[in-house]
């Protein structure tokens, strides 16, 4: 019998410092990610009603997405029951994320079978710069469209003798003046600036579109980011009730503000959002190279029934384009509904 010790096996040390420094800092970004998630999702649901409300409700669904993703796989470092509570916490995030973008932001099965006698209303804000050097640029985004009427905002002031003949081989009725180019297949019997205050631009057209006359309301809206919506949008109802104006069939334009803001709805409260009735694709229209936000929309007032709305992508300028398949209610087509 051999009386020799045994080598020696030093036991498995504990997880290094490193290691432990490591997995605390995961979990501590762990928790700021879930906690900054649930103030986001809030936002959507309180609405811009404060500047501070306001900065937090225009984080996208689709930016929280990549982030939940990320700290989801760092969290595997985080051992024992809190690493486990935190990738279910972030599982569930992000399984709610993806939700919304594909179910909120994304339309699928929501437009209906157009008839003919529908009318096609194509909108495009060529921004202040770019409305002098590229809307002629998109007349062929505009033709591959074929709006019974087009409406573009911001069209600028110069080199528009060419672009009007351009755009009347198209179009035979064109209305203008700073503040929109509007082109259409039918009548246009108004075209005219009501109202222009604080940043804020209402251009009121009343045009025909197949047997319907409608009135749209074409708003541009400030851009600056440390602008209160809240504020601006209930002086802009203020100032629009004043007028005493019949009230519009279509509101549209860049209001600057995305799909959820509260502050739009309360100013235009019977309104409906286009893409939220028949929205098909990808909802948002800015930037152009990598929309994130809806800030170009299209309302659409009792007497208007949706068909369809859909974003296109624009040749030049910063926006998209958004095109709307209307129906006023009463017409032929909608009792084939």
């Amino acid at each position: 019998m051999s009386l020799e010790p045994a080598p020696f096996t030093p036991s498995r040390p504990e997880r290094s410092l490193a290691r432990r420094v490591w997995s605390f800092f995961i979990g501590c970004l762990g928790l700021v990610v879930l906690c900054a998630g649930v103030l986001v999702i809030a936002s959507w649901f309180v609405g811009d009603t404060s500047l501070w409300w306001q900065m937090i409700s225009w984080v996208p669904a689709i930016a929280l997405v990549p982030v939940l993703g990320g700290v989801l796989f760092l969290a595997i470092a985080v051992g024992g029951w809190f690493g486990s509570v935190l990738r279910t916490c972030l599982l569930l995030g992000l399984l709610f994320m993806v939700s919304w973008v594909c179910g909120v932001d994304y339309g699928l099965l929501r437009a209906r079978q157009p008839q003919e006698t529908d009318g096609t209303l194509v909108h495009w804000n060529a921004g202040s710069l770019w409305g002098i050097k590229s809307t002629a640029g998109v007349v062929g985004d505009m033709i591959a469209l074929n709006p019974d009427l087009l409406v573009v905002t911001n069209p600028g002031s110069k080199l528009w003798t060419k672009s009007t003949r351009e755009y009347q081989q198209s179009w035979k009725y064109v209305a203008r003046n700073h503040g929109a180019l509007v082109m259409s297949r039918f009548p246009i019997r108004e075209c005219r600036i009501v109202l222009a205050a604080k940043g804020v631009l209402v251009v009121k057209i009343v045009a025909q579109v197949h047997e319907d006359w409608l009135t749209i309301w074409a708003v541009d809206c400030p851009s600056e980011p440390g602008l209160v919506r809240s504020d601006l949008f209930k002086d802009l109802r203020r100032r629009l009730d004043l007028l005493e104006l019949d009230p519009p069939d279509i509101v549209l334009g860049d209001f600057n503000v995305p799909r959820n803001s509260l502050s739009l709805h309360q100013a235009f409260p019977q309104m409906k959002n286009a893409f939220d009735e028949v929205g098909v694709g990808w909802h948002a229209t800015w930037p152009s190279g990598f929309p994130l936000w809806q800030l170009d929309q299209v309302l659409l007032g009792p007497d208007i029934e949706g068909v369809r709305y859909q974003i296109f992508p624009s040749s030049h300028g910063a926006h998209r384009i958004q095109q709307a398949i209307i129906r006023p209610l009463g017409s032929t087509g909608s009792s084939q509904s």
